[in-house]
């Protein structure tokens, strides 16, 4: 089982890690107003997830922000781009069938499709001459 913490999420959304991080180290009562929720804007719908059961009824708290953080963590990383990931899925499996990309591991794949960020020009002097 994959196992998601606060500082796993800094290098994709560094501010939502300060708010969260912030939110850990100091005292929230009377300033935070928030739910178990999360509000969504999936292809330009607003969609609610409760991150518990019940949660859209159940106030963060300074008891209980430890759980709202673990949860709300976890739905960012697993569930917040799910319905996007999907799609661009579908569209490149369209593109290019899945039986020509299982020869790849994951990093030959991303060459593939990104190709190599850095350029040695020095490389291509010796291999095509000046």
């Amino acid at each position: 089982m994959l196992i998601i913490k606060l500082d796993d999420i800094e290098i994709i959304d560094p501010e939502l890690h300060r708010s969260l991080t912030w939110m850990l180290e100091s005292n929230i009562s009377g300033i935070i107003e928030s739910t178990f929720s999360v509000e969504n804007n999936s292809f330009g719908a607003l969609v609610v997830h409760e991150l518990k059961p019940g949660g859209a009824a159940i106030p963060v708290t300074e008891e209980n922000k430890r759980e709202y953080v673990k949860l709300y963590v976890n739905y960012r990383f697993m569930r917040g781009i799910e319905q996007q990931f999907l799609a661009l899925q579908k569209g490149f499996c369209e593109l290019i069938p899945n039986h020509l990309l299982r020869p790849f591991d994951e990093r030959e794949l991303e060459l593939v499709i990104g190709g190599i960020s850095s350029i040695d020009v020095n490389d291509w002097r010796i291999q095509y001459g000046d």
